[in-house]
């Protein structure tokens, strides 16, 4: 159970993970993100952003999904319209697929934690 410090004022927290995310990763721009996906999965960024659906591309478009939503908070709105989507459905979609293989999978778990470190190396 998390304890808002807001609500307890008497108590201090050294660590409040989504505010130190936010502070670090600030000069991360998202056409960085992509990149940096894009390289480490071996497709193109206008691949990732096409209607494309070979399977390493859309590999690819879930994971930069599930950095979007997980690691930057972003809404699943703002994630559609980073990939092209029309609707919000497609980004819930690939955050859930995403999800499901980050934890079942070592592999691509290490490639996602790759990813993630290279990002926070750019901020």
């Amino acid at each position: 159970m998390k304890i808002n410090p807001y609500v307890y004022p008497g108590l201090k927290f050294d660590f409040i993970p989504s505010l130190k995310k936010r502070d670090k990763r600030k000069n991360v721009t998202i056409d960085s993100i992509i990149k940096i996906v894009a390289d480490n999965c071996e497709v193109t960024v206008d691949d990732i952003l096409s209607r494309k659906r070979h399977q390493p591309i859309v590999e690819a478009r879930h994971i930069l999904c599930g950095i979007l939503r997980n690691e930057f908070e972003k809404s699943y709105m703002y994630i559609s319209r980073v990939v092209n989507r029309k609707e919000h459905t497609s980004s819930i979609h690939s955050v859930r697929y995403y999800n499901r293989k980050y934890y079942k999978r070592e592999n691509y778990k290490k490639l996602v934690d790759n990813i993630i470190n290279e990002i926070d190396l750019k901020s």
